[in-house]
């Protein structure tokens, strides 16, 4: 018997208990004790035990295994199952960078690139490379579409803002009985509107058509620091193509001065670079051909 180490036969009789035979003995730790009934020819009742070694067993089944693993077309299958894990983990591993990517992205960091970390720069694009170029590109199309979109509400904004606007000075218009008082409302409003911190009116002088002067019509966002300003304005009075009010007198159209520090017909420009203004604009109120 394969692995067997002690095998030993007892007699039973009267349910006294005496070894008849026994053969060999146990060297091993790791063992198996089996104890069978046996009837004999004279109806008495015998009982064999066996032993039998594990380590055997044991390395039999390690051996086994081991021509089992050693077969060529079990290698092919390992390597085959090796490579799968490998290329299922890459995959995985720029798929949750994607996942993660997408689930951070929100519109205050649509100018942040999809990188996949890991990815040879030199090596040929694959699959994962042309869906993160496309994720890109949907994060650059819904950029545009979201700059458009905040550029169609400022539009509007500034239309309703402007009607609004033209809405009030016309109710001022129609309730006002006072030239000066619609004067004097229209600048503050525009001021208001375009948040420019002077604005004032020149009217036409009496004894001369073609010159404007100061009015006492202003409205200032910050007195004290334009005081200087206003104090020179006041004095001055200007002829047709003089500084930018005798400008828009001679043209009859608006005008806009980008920078006043470049242009040398700004009558005021050393008074309005000390108190930093920068830049000036004129329209004239015509009434008929007036």
């Amino acid at each position: 018997m394969q692995d067997a180490q002690h095998v030993a036969i007892y007699d039973i009789t009267d349910s006294k208990r005496s070894l008849m035979k026994k053969l060999g003995k146990t060297r091993d730790s790791k063992i198996i004790n089996r104890v069978f009934r046996l009837i004999n020819n004279n109806n008495g009742i015998e009982e064999l035990s066996v032993t039998v070694s594990l380590i055997g067993a044991y390395n039999r089944l390690l051996n086994k295994s081991l021509l089992i693993l050693s077969s060529q077309t079990v290698k092919i299958l390992i390597i085959s199952i090796l490579i799968l894990i490998i290329v299922f983990y890459l995959v995985v591993h720029y798929l949750d960078q994607m996942v993660d990517y997408m689930r951070t992205l929100d519109l205050d960091h649509l100018d942040d690139e999809l990188v996949l970390a890991g990815k040879h720069e030199k090596a040929e694009p694959d699959a994962l490379d042309y869906f993160a170029k496309t994720l890109n590109q949907m994060r650059l199309n819904l950029r545009d579409d979201l700059e458009k979109h905040k550029k169609m509400e400022e539009f509007l904004r500034q239309n309703s803002q402007r009607e609004q606007l033209l809405r009030e000075l016309a109710i001022a218009a129609n309730e006002a009985s006072d030239p000066e008082a619609i004067m004097l409302t229209t600048i503050q409003s525009i001021c208001q509107y375009n948040g420019w911190p002077v604005g004032h009116v020149y009217v036409l002088s009496e004894e001369n058509r073609n010159k404007l002067i100061s009015s006492s019509l202003w409205c200032i966002e910050d007195p004290e620091r334009f005081y200087e300003f206003r104090q020179v304005s006041c004095r001055i009075s200007c002829s047709l193509g003089i500084d930018l009010p005798g400008k828009v007198l001679a043209s009859r159209k608006p005008s806009w001065i980008t920078d006043i520090s470049d242009d040398s017909n700004f009558l005021c420009l050393d008074i309005a670079k000390k108190c930093n203004l920068l830049s000036a604009f004129a329209f004239p109120v015509i009434v008929g051909k007036k």
